[in-house]
């Protein structure tokens, strides 16, 4: 489900000319955004009570 939500995402950044994003993504799903091309960038901080940490992406 998320492989097939960020996929719809890139597509329309591409329309759109959209050439980054910035997600702040939960820490223990850092395999999935690696996997989808992000990088960690700044450190871990909490958000709705779970660690989450930067994660751009150049299009």
């Amino acid at each position: 489900m998320g492989c097939l939500l960020y996929e719809h995402i890139a597509a329309w950044c591409g329309v759109n000319r959209v050439r980054e994003l910035v997600l702040n993504a939960c820490a223990s799903a850092k395999g999935f955004y690696y996997k989808m091309g992000f990088a960690e960038c700044g450190v871990e901080f909490v958000q709705f009570a779970l660690a989450h940490i930067k994660r751009p992406k150049i299009l």
